[in-house]
Order: C-alpha cells, then sequence, then structure tokens
C-alpha cells in the first residue's frame, strides 16, 4: 500500500477503528454485521444507495444542512431565541426534537459548531462508509479508490493539518448526534480518541502523529515511519 493511500485511509480517524491496510471483501458473518450497521445507522440496504449516498457525502453532507438550516441563526440571535420556544411549547417528534437540539448547540456554540468547518465529519463518514461497502463488495477496487480520492481531495481542500482537521471532525461529531442521555460520555471518548491519534500515544491508536496531512508540506523524513520500508518513501508492508 502506498504512503499516500494510507494517509487517505486514516482520514476516518477514531470513526472506526485505526486501519492499518486497505480493506478487502469480508466473510459471511462480517457482512451480516455491516449490513445490520449499514442499515441500522444510515438506512443503506443497497449497493446503489450506498454510492448515491457517498456521492451526497462528498457533494453536500451535512455541512449543507448546517449551512442552509442553522448558520443563518448566527445573525440573528432574538430569531433563534424564538424558535426555540416555539418547538418547546409544543409536543415534538422525533425529528423537530433533533431540529431543537441542534439549535441549542448553535445558540451554545457547541465545540466551535459556529466557527469550525465541519467538513471533516462528511470526510471521515465517506471514507467509513466506503471502507464498509469494499468489505460487503457493494464497491469494486476502482469505486472504492474513486471515492477515497474524491474524500482526500475534499479534506485537502478545508483544512492544512491534522489538528484542524480533528478540531472540524469534533465540531461535526457533536453537533450532528442525535438525542443520548449518553452524549458527554460520548463526547469526552470520542475527544480522548482524537487526542490519541494526534499524539500517536499509544502508538497503535491511530496515525495522524506519523503522517503528514494529505496537500500539507512534508514535515516527516520516510525512514521515521516505523511501517514503511528502509529507504522507500511510499510504500508501505
Amino acid at each position: 500500500m502506498s504512503l499516500p493511500r494510507f494517509t487517505s485511509l486514516a482520514l476516518v480517524g477514531p470513526l472506526n477503528a485505526a486501519v492499518w491496510g486497505a480493506p478487502v471483501p469480508e466473510g459471511r458473518s462480517e457482512r451480516d454485521e455491516l449490513r445490520e450497521w449499514l442499515d441500522g445507522h444510515y438506512g443503506l440496504l443497497s449497493a446503489e444507495a450506498l454510492k448515491t449516498f457517498l456521492d451526497f457525502l462528498i457533494d453536500a453532507g451535512d455541512r449543507q444542512e448546517y449551512l442552509i438550516n442553522y448558520a443563518p441563526y448566527t445573525l440573528n440571535a432574538a430569531r433563534l431565541r424564538e424558535e426555540i420556544a416555539i418547538i418547546e411549547s409544543d409536543e415534538c417528534s422525533e425529528d423537530e426534537r433533533n431540529h431543537l437540539l441542534r439549535l441549542r448547540r448553535v445558540q451554545e456554540n457547541a465545540a466551535g459548531c459556529n466557527d469550525i468547518d465541519m467538513t471533516a465529519w462528511d470526510v471521515a463518514q465517506t471514507v467509513d462508509l466506503a471502507i464498509a461497502g469494499r468489505q460487503m463488495e457493494w464497491l469494486s477496487a476502482a469505486e472504492f479508490d474513486a471515492f477515497l480520492e474524491r474524500a482526500t481531495q475534499l479534506a485537502r481542500a478545508h483544512y492544512a493539518s491534522w489538528r484542524d482537521y480533528a478540531r472540524g471532525l469534533y465540531a461535526g461529531f457533536s453537533f450532528f448526534m442525535g438525542e443520548t442521555e449518553e452524549r458527554d460520555a460520548l463526547l469526552k471518548s470520542f475527544g480522548e480518541a482524537l487526542a490519541a491519534w494526534l499524539s500517536g500515544a499509544p502508538p497503535l491508536a491511530g496515525a495522524w502523529a506519523s503522517l503528514d496531512f494529505p496537500g500539507a508540506p512534508a514535515r516527516h523524513w520516510a525512514p521515521l515511519h516505523i511501517d514503511t520500508l528502509p529507504g522507500d518513501a511510499r510504500t508501505l508492508h
């Protein structure tokens, strides 16, 4: 696996277990688990549905929902208070409840959601789902590579470092989280995981500490990568 490809896979961050190799089609039991996850979390039941959703994440994603439905409230605090009061005054459907939670997060600027570019949330989801799609054999190797490259280009266009990317990923994870009593614990755990990826401690937590961010000036001398072949700057074991 090339170093740039490994770096692209690392964009998934702690949304999933650290990826140390290219995904390959899995066996039946693993596919059953993946199918349940894809259906339960995203309502994706087929290869075509997955590809359509990956296109959406790259082209618009959750970041567009924030920009259209929530960012305007940052310019009118009074209108935001009124909208929150209206929803709070009546019974809420699940969708209305999630909308209310996000309005409150805008009001509180939770995790810096109003100031931080949350595109990383869409990038990480894209890589995570593309990996699952390849493991399900819903994506061919060529299709997987194409989605991975598009996700990498999106990350490169919005961020200059892993630290900036991590801030965007945390803000997106926080803002788009549904209602759950475990929110504080989930945020703490995710924040700790991001810190581990950035610091490389423990070493197998994640690879960001030893990788240059896509498109950023090189700052790591290749032989310092424990996972590179000696004398080869671009090829991994």
